[in-house]
Order: C-alpha cells, then sequence, then structure tokens
C-alpha cells in the first residue's frame, strides 16, 4: 500500500497509514452507503462503519465458520441478513424509499441465498428444462415407433 501512496498521492489521502487498514476500507463504504435511499436516516457514517468492521470481520467469520462449524454460505446469509436488519429502513418509512426488500432487489439478492447457491440454482434449473426437453423427445420417438410398427401377433396369423 506505502508503495501505491507514493505512486499516486491520491490514494495516501484515502488510505490512513497508520491506521486500521480494514476499518478505513469500512468506513469509505460506510459513507458511500449513509447516503443511499433505503438507509435509516438515523444511521451515522461512523456508526455504520463500526457494524461493518464488527460484522464482517475476520475474527467473527472464523470464529462461526471455523470454531462453530458454520458452512460459509451459512454465514454469508447470516451476516447479509444482520446487516440489512440493522442499516435498511423497513418498508421505506423514513421517507426516503427503499427498505429490506429494496436492497435485497438492488444487489440482486433473494433471501436464503448466497450468490453461489443462485449459481447453482440457475444451473440447475438449466438442466431440468434440457432434461424435459429431451424426455418430450423421447416420447415423441416412441409413439412414432408404436405408429410405424404393428404390435407383436397383431396382424399375423398364429402358429
Amino acid at each position: 500500500m506505502r508503495a501505491a501512496t507514493a505512486a499516486d498521492p491520491a490514494i495516501g489521502q484515502l488510505w490512513d497509514l497508520d491506521g486500521n487498514a480494514r476499518f478505513t476500507v469500512h468506513e469509505a463504504a460506510a459513507r458511500a452507503l449513509v447516503a443511499k435511499s433505503g438507509i435509516r436516516q438515523e444511521m451515522a457514517a461512523e456508526h455504520v462503519a463500526d457494524l461493518l468492521y464488527g460484522l464482517l470481520s475476520p475474527e467473527l467469520y472464523l470464529l462461526f465458520v471455523r470454531d462453530r462449524g458454520w458452512s460459509p454460505d451459512a454465514w454469508e446469509r447470516w451476516a447479509l441478513q444482520s446487516l440489512l436488519d440493522q442499516l435498511c429502513a423497513a418498508g421505506g418509512k423514513d421517507g426516503r424509499g427503499g427498505g429490506i426488500a429494496s436492497a435485497r432487489d438492488a444487489h440482486g439478492l433473494e433471501p436464503g441465498l448466497t450468490s453461489s447457491e443462485k449459481v447453482e440454482l440457475a444451473a440447475a434449473k438449466r438442466r431440468i428444462a434440457e432434461l424435459e426437453t429431451e424426455l418430450q423427445a423421447t416420447h415423441r420417438a416412441i409413439e412414432l415407433v408404436r405408429e410405424a410398427v404393428p404390435p407383436k401377433g397383431g396382424s399375423r396369423p398364429s402358429r
């Protein structure tokens, strides 16, 4: 990071080299978040930065995933839901619009699904559609065979 700030002084203005780099990132994200619609009006950027810093900490991730046996996807769902619950205005009652539902919509999220689960679900849906098409083709082929080949013993005299 020190090399980057030497190459571009603007980076040095954004990055406090003597402070906590992770908090600096969360602080910048918090300032951007509080300017968005759907965030609770009473949320100060400093408080939002604290929430991001704590909830998204590697220590908390390891506590749940490594120590308590949660899957990374379960932790991701929990962290997202926790942040939405803490930061988003419910139903846009704050007059700024948005709310939890629109926050999910804005990020293309569905309740209970992580990004990797959404990718897997989409692939599974495509495969199901392919299998359904194959099944229809198989049924049609069976019908055509039945039409072309008379049943055994149906038109011939028996011996």
